[in-house]
């Protein structure tokens, strides 16, 4: 399991945009089998990556992928949201800046 590292990209984000205020959490999918996933595989991906204070969810009834633009056929698929759950962005691959992006523009502009 590739190491993930996201409280240092929010820490580093958050430092060059003072008052800016934004969390992660991770939704699993699909298990490593590529089934539907359960409590038990997001606990097992929780201990993998090592960090406590990064919530990982699973996506048991396909809800959440459901109501994206994502189709689930690459890996990782991402999307940004708002606190009213606005999708503001969605992307494939390991890159933030353009998620990120959405997030100061979002911000910055009010919209």
């Amino acid at each position: 399991m590739e190491a993930v590292s996201l409280p240092r990209e929010q820490a580093e984000f958050l430092g060059a945009h003072p008052g800016l205020s934004f969390s992660f959490l991770l939704a699993l999918y699909a298990d490593t089998l590529g089934q539907v996933p359960d409590g038990a595989d997001a606990a097992a991906y929780s201990e993998g990556i090592g960090d406590a204070s990064l919530p990982v969810l699973a996506d048991h009834t396909q809800r959440i992928l459901s109501v994206t633009p994502y189709d689930g056929l690459a890996m990782p698929g991402k999307c940004v949201l708002t606190p009213e759950m606005e999708i503001l962005y969605c992307w494939v691959g390991h890159g933030n800046e353009d998620g990120l992006g959405a997030v100061v523009e979002h911000w910055q502009t009010g919209r």
